[in-house]
């Protein structure tokens, strides 16, 4: 093989690690996603061979164009994309706090509720004990209590996400309701 011709080669074989590096960017930078995009979610957005964006993922890697994040990958001189995951929004009260202990998962808890729409019309309103983390209530609620101590009162808005979401609880909870719960802890162990 003549000189030229191995050079032809090396220059078109850089050119598609470039072009392939150029596509497995550009797809982490189109999902967005705050705790990087798994070699699984680049596979099926470029459609590139699984070996080769082995390789490529672990080259990119190696030479700082990227960084691993768990089983992820972000481009590294990125910024931080914006965390998009619903959230509950917590307004807490103190004023009858008499617990050191927090609740975490794994706790169990009994509380007393009040359950609004939006709109404030009441749907429920009770005393409920769970294990948080369990399952057992809506994942908003399981949020909510995290951190509390006994005493403690927390005005909570809840998404539709973290609720009852696209089905609802007819005929009380529509559809895609955010919710809001005024929430005081009575006891934990």
């Amino acid at each position: 093989m003549t000189l030229e011709k191995r050079q032809a080669e090396q220059e078109e074989s850089s050119k598609k690690a470039k072009t392939v590096e150029s596509l497995i960017i550009d797809c982490i930078r189109e999902q967005k996603q705050p705790n990087g995009s798994s070699q699984k979610a680049i596979l099926k957005h470029t459609k590139l061979d699984p070996d080769e964006l082995k390789q490529a993922l672990k080259q990119m890697a190696e030479s700082k164009v990227l960084t691993k994040v768990k089983m992820s990958y972000i481009v590294t001189d990125d910024p931080k994309y914006e965390d998009l995951t619903p959230k509950v929004q917590i307004e807490s009260f103190m004023a009858n706090a008499t617990g050191k202990k927090m609740v975490k998962i794994g706790s169990q808890v009994s509380i007393h509720y009040i359950g609004t729409l939006k709109d404030k019309t009441e749907f429920d309103r009770g005393d409920l004990d769970f294990l948080v983390g369990g399952g057992e209530v809506i994942k908003g609620f399981d949020q909510s209590v995290l951190g509390m101590v006994v005493g403690e009162r927390r005005v909570c808005q809840i998404p539709s996400q973290l609720g009852y979401g696209k089905r609802g609880s007819p005929p009380e909870i529509p559809p895609n309701s955010d919710l809001i719960f005024d929430i005081t802890l009575k006891s934990l162990s």
